[in-house]
């Protein structure tokens, strides 16, 4: 969108099928649909996005789920995204991702800029596994790349039963 001009970067999209709507400024992608900019691409089976608000939504679709894929971090997938193309904030809904050979799922995932993420109701493994042997869980954690864990409470759960519990933690990361 030329006219945009709260957007401070080219935005490329595609999909097989590409359907836009003039009176309300919004794009739908559907089948193979990406967006992408210099540094992110998107990647899901139905986008839509709302060029007023700045609004970009991905859903899963035609067994296509949203997947996030940046040059500065491994891919982060879920349920559905929702990102704020101005302020550069997101959220992933039941998301997961891989980190420094482990694993992090979440309820829902917030990202703060290019750094931070915010972790509802998540799970930390290192077990590959779909449903893991072992995993510490979480109400609210914080991930700092490259720095810090801040998580609380923290719960380790071995076959999901809880067998050691903090009220509050700070891990490397």
């Amino acid at each position: 969108e030329k006219t945009n001009s709260n957007i401070d970067t080219t935005i490329i999209y595609k999909g097989e099928k590409i359907d836009y709507y003039l009176d309300t400024e919004e794009t739908y992608l559907n089948k193979n649909a990406s967006v992408s900019n210099l540094e992110t691409e998107l990647k899901s089976g139905l986008i839509h996005v709302d060029w007023q608000k700045n609004l970009l939504k991905a859903y899963e679709k035609y067994d296509e789920i949203p997947i996030v894929v940046s040059n500065t971090s491994e891919p982060m997938e879920g349920k559905s995204l929702s990102f704020d193309l101005v302020e550069k904030k997101g959220t992933i809904n039941k998301g997961k991702t891989k980190y420094n050979d482990s694993y992090y799922h979440g309820h829902e995932i917030f990202r703060h800029g290019n750094e931070v993420f915010y972790v509802n109701n998540s799970m930390y493994t290192s077990c590959d596994h779909e449903n893991p042997h072992y995993y510490l869980w979480s109400n609210k954690m914080k991930m700092v790349p490259n720095n810090k864990i801040i998580a609380r409470p923290l719960r380790l759960h071995i076959y999901d039963f809880p067998v050691f519990w903090l009220p509050f933690a700070v891990l490397p990361n």
